[in-house]
């Protein structure tokens, strides 16, 4: 028990100082990292948001010559009812006048 071992402890002003500069080193580098991550969470934001309007005037566009198509071709199959009846007033008078002739 008489053994006792000493161990020096270095004045701890240099210790303290190295520590705190490397801690403010590494404080820097983290909010260097989280503003470009909140730079980039921005960047995304705005992508998301520009696509979403664009896909909204592209459906619009879509849907305006969608509709302009179903109206041309409504118009048209109603041109072809329209002369279809015509045809068939045209095919009864031929045949009441036919059966008038004999």
């Amino acid at each position: 028990m008489g053994n006792e071992v000493k161990i020096k402890i270095p004045s701890g002003g240099a210790i303290l100082g190295d520590t705190k500069r490397k801690f403010q080193e590494v404080d820097k580098i983290i909010l260097g990292i989280i503003f470009v991550l909140l730079f980039s969470l921005v960047a995304i934001i705005i992508s998301v948001v520009g696509i979403f309007f664009d896909q909204m005037r592209f459906n619009n566009v879509a849907y305006r010559e969608y509709t302009g198509r179903l109206e041309e071709r409504n118009l048209i199959i109603e041109d072809y009812s329209q002369q279809i009846k015509l045809n068939n007033e045209l095919l009864k008078r031929i045949e009441t006048e036919g059966a008038k002739k004999k």
